[in-house]
């Protein structure tokens, strides 16, 4: 996911931001940038796998798709827009 923002954002922020509640055993993880945005009606369709919205960026548009399989299979919650 961070090679995702880092292709996105030549000049600009990212921030990663690490959170966590003790009380429920959680931790929370988040990765903001000020890149160009994704459309709002394309946004959930970047976690399918070889969906690209942009055809102008190299890759497979497997990226956010893995990195979502891989926290669902930890029984992890994927709270991404």
């Amino acid at each position: 996911m961070i090679t995702n923002t880092s292709k996105f954002t030549e000049n600009g922020t990212i921030s990663l931001v690490l959170k966590e509640n003790l009380d429920q055993n959680l931790l929370f993880f988040s990765v903001t940038d000020t890149g160009v945005r994704i459309p709002v009606d394309l946004q959930q369709r970047v976690f399918e796998r070889f969906e690209r919205w942009n055809e102008c960026v190299q890759g497979t548009g497997l990226g956010l798709a893995i990195g979502k399989l891989t926290i669902n299979k930890m029984g992890c919650k994927h709270l991404g827009r």
